[in-house]
């Protein structure tokens, strides 16, 4: 039984990597939204939530660009002829998703416990 990969590989290479490139920009702009939301003045402006959370931020922005950037290579070396390449492709895509994932959680933790700030009380109501 043939993996999915082992058919774009084969014959439907453009149609893989336009996927993945849509996956990629889309949990891109995701992470990036989400983030976005909790600093933006527009929004609820948490200009003053703690230095570390927004340092997680921001690794947790840059996980995900690399997640993206990732999943893109993937598709493009989804080939018999590069499997090294792939494989580190992979290994960065699921790292970038995993650090991105865990970083965000922790940047978010405080509304989950319900510990937030006024500000991020109406946060949590949304």
């Amino acid at each position: 039984m043939p993996f999915v990969s082992d058919i774009a590989a084969q014959t439907l290479q453009p149609v893989f990597i336009v996927g993945c490139a849509a996956t990629g920009i889309s949990f891109f702009g995701t992470v990036f939204s989400v983030h976005h939301v909790r600093y933006s003045p527009n929004f609820y402006g948490l200009t003053d939530d703690a230095s570390w959370r927004q340092g997680v931020s921001l690794v947790a922005l840059i996980a995900g660009l690399a997640a993206s950037v990732s999943l893109v290579l993937l598709s493009i070396f989804d080939t018999y002829d590069t499997p090294d390449k792939h494989k580190f492709m992979l290994m960065g895509t699921f790292g970038g998703l995993f650090i991105s994932g865990v970083a965000t959680t922790a940047v978010w933790w405080d509304q989950v416990r319900g510990t937030g700030t006024l500000v991020s009380a109406s946060l949590r109501k949304w």
